[in-house]
């Protein structure tokens, strides 16, 4: 018997040393390192998509709709009360029959407006016409300004190519700018947005006493209105909106305490108005037209207003008339006049409930890129694509959820950006755990592949999977059964090697064959013999049996084999098998660079003595009690033992006492095992 070392070596990317049948198996799914870079590389990659694309563009687009949907589920608020428009609507300028109306009936609304004791009177109507329609209306306009209650006027400031349609003086609008400014560190004034022109009232004479404040507005990307702008330069000087003016004299304020904190917000007074890092207040729209309270001019001339709906409140008069004024898409309307956006913003300075976008929801943004992507990249890839979708939609909903709760708290969080990190981080953690286990399907399968010219085909796979059941060391009952070629070294001795090589081939073929068709392992091939066991790695009642019948498939496929070498004129072959069952350990053995999975045991060196004893006993079969023994009461078990001729005890070299033993002659032909075609030689 030639004895020739077939066992496995280590493939590519295994670890030395690592006693295992085979390298350990690539995880199927991301480790925890990995996670984390994608984590870090989501979050660059977000951060530099919002540097390219600024504040405007698509990403901005789908931000402001997500803005949109916040106010839907919020619903409207009701306004604090402490604003109330007073509107040129269409029964005021039907009532006057004139567009724009008169000075004399603005002096004499003014006056019946300071009648009812308002707190500030503040206009949304800029006055450009020159003269009038009466010229000396001018002066019966200017002395009803001059009465009563604080007045602040309106003015506009032109940007881009836009020019004045007429000369402006500045004189006018200069004594209103802010008096002092703050650059937070970081920001600078020349990051605000400046105007290149300015439109005043065309009044000759306007009273000192008069305030003024600028009531230009900018459309977001979309179109809608959602700004306004507290603080703009032009000509060197910065200028405050009209509502900021108004709520100064509000709260009788002093110039002075106005104080714009350039990337930050506005000081007024003991409050701060917190802004973005641009200086735009966003407004908090409260609903539909009509939200505020409002009343018509015409109803103030008329007498039909209650007093306590004007008194001490900050009153503010503009247009609202069908095709008078601008109108603008907010997230309540497609139609919003632009007093009632002016009075709104005034509403959320006095009540506090302006939306707060600044450096805080900047640090919350990105603590959500973070958090979020990092959450996704840990929670996706875990199992299969349905999970990780699962996972990423809980944590989209989950952010969605938070930034609803800060909206109804005033607070505007990005939601684009953190959704955007969850779902490229749980993509490309999932796109990863499918790559690696495509790999990984291919890695099994080459395994598997290599491993079933040894193993049977269950086997195989269990041990390509490094289950670790199929590799530890244990102990159980298996059968072993060994086999010989006889006379295979005086055959070599005559024929070329390549002629033994293809006999040792076509032999072992039909040895693997027989073995896996009955759930065997093929431990070794020993040159012109081969080792196998049966019940490894996992044992059951009938491992006698299956090795039994495995050995007279073995024999009846030889016997065909040799009546094809006869027709080809070729000398037969005979084997000799030893079969016994008994406790074995199995087990990995090997070095660094090559592991063989194995049995060892006395019951080892049993089958292996009875396989040499077939040659003195002229029997191509010995086979123990113990494994005639261990055979069921059934049909298969009978035509496997038949023609099993007991022999006399016998003792083994080595080995104290005897055996009870059977063999079949070589004289006897075997049969076929039920259920199981006769292998053919390859």
């Amino acid at each position: 018997m030639h004895f020739v070392n077939a066992s496995i070596s280590d493939p590519p990317n295994s670890i030395p040393g690592d006693r295992q049948p085979v390298a350990k198996a690539a995880q199927a799914h991301p480790g925890p390192a990995s996670r984390i870079l994608l984590t870090l590389f989501c979050a660059g990659a977000i951060g530099a998509l919002l540097l390219a694309a600024g504040d405007g563009g698509l990403l901005r687009r789908v931000e402001l709709l997500t803005v949109d949907w916040r106010y839907q589920l919020r619903g409207p608020l009701v306004p604090s009360g402490s604003v109330t428009l007073v509107v040129i609507d269409d029964q005021t300028i039907e009532y006057f029959a004139h567009w724009p109306l008169p000075r004399r009936a603005l002096a004499q609304a003014i006056r019946q407006l300071q009648g009812f004791a308002p707190r500030v009177l503040a206009f949304d109507l800029l006055f450009l016409e020159q003269h009038g329609d009466d010229p000396s209306g001018n002066d019966d306009l200017a002395n009803a300004l001059a009465m009563g209650s604080p007045t602040v006027l309106p003015f506009a400031l032109l940007f881009g190519n836009a020019e004045p349609t007429v000369p402006s003086p500045t004189r006018l609008i200069e004594p209103g700018a802010y008096p002092s400014l703050i650059e937070a560190p970081g920001h600078s004034v020349t990051e605000l947005l400046e105007a290149n022109g300015v439109l005043v009232p065309a009044l000759p004479e306007i009273p000192d006493t008069v305030s003024f404040g600028h009531v230009t507005v900018l459309r977001d990307v979309d179109g809608s209105l959602r700004y306004d702008l507290p603080v703009v330069a032009y000509d060197g000087l910065l200028y405050p909106s009209l509502a900021i003016t108004a709520v100064r004299l509000f709260w009788a304020l002093d110039r002075t305490a106005v104080v714009p904190v350039i990337g930050t917000g506005i000081h007024l007074g003991p409050q701060h108005l917190p802004l973005a890092a641009d200086m735009r207040q966003m407004i908090n729209a409260y609903g539909p037209p009509g939200t505020l309270t409002s009343v018509s001019l015409v109803d103030v001339f008329q007498g039909r207003v209650q007093p306590e709906l004007l008194r001490d409140k900050l009153v503010l008069v503009g247009a609202s008339a069908t095709g008078v004024g601008n109108r603008f898409v907010t997230p309540y309307s497609g139609s919003l006049s632009g007093t009632e956006h002016i009075g709104t913003s005034i509403d959320n300075i006095l009540s506090g409930r302006g939306l707060v976008r600044g450096p805080i929801t900047d640090l919350a943004a990105l603590a959500g890129i973070l958090s979020g992507a990092l959450a996704a990249a840990m929670l996706a890839g875990r199992s299969s694509w349905p999970m990780s979708i699962a996972a990423v939609t809980l944590l989209g909903c989950t952010w969605l959820g938070v930034s609803q709760w800060a909206f109804t708290h005033h607070v505007l969080l990005n939601n684009s950006l953190p959704l955007a990190a969850i779902v490229l981080s749980g993509v490309m953690v999932e796109t990863l755990r499918l790559a690696m286990e495509r790999r990984h399907r291919r890695e099994l399968e080459y395994q598997t592949r290599n491993l079933s010219r040894y193993f049977a085909p269950g086997l195989a796979q269990r041990l390509a999977q490094n289950a670790p059941e199929a590799a530890a060391d244990r102990e159980q009952v298996a059968a072993v059964m060994f086999v010989d070629m006889i006379g295979f070294t005086e055959m070599a001795a005559h024929q070329h090697p390549a002629q033994s090589m293809r006999l040792l081939r076509q032999f072992h073929g039909l040895v693997a064959r027989a073995v896996f068709d009955h759930d065997g392992m093929v431990d070794k091939f020993l040159g012109d013999g081969a080792m196998a066991c049966f019940g490894v790695p996992d044992t059951h009642p009938a491992i006698g049996l299956d090795a039994l019948q495995a050995a007279r498939a073995l024999l009846n496929s030889i016997a065909a084999w040799n009546q094809e070498r006869s027709a080809q004129g070729m000398a037969p072959i005979s084997v000799g098998i030893g079969l016994h069952q008994g406790p074995v350990l199995m087990g990995d053995l090997g070095g660094a660079g090559q592991v063989q999975f194995t049995v060892v045991g006395d019951t080892v060196n049993i089958a292996s003595r009875l396989e040499s004893l077939t040659r003195q006993e002229a029997a191509a079969l010995i086979t123990s009690d113990a494994v005639i023994g261990a055979l069921p009461d059934s049909e298969a078990a009978r035509t496997a033992a038949a023609h099993l001729i007991p022999m006399p005890n016998v003792g083994l070299r080595s080995r104290p006492g005897t055996l009870c033993l059977y063999k079949l002659p070589h004289s006897v032909r075997s049969e076929a095992a039920p259920g199981h075609k006769t292998p053919q030689p390859a």
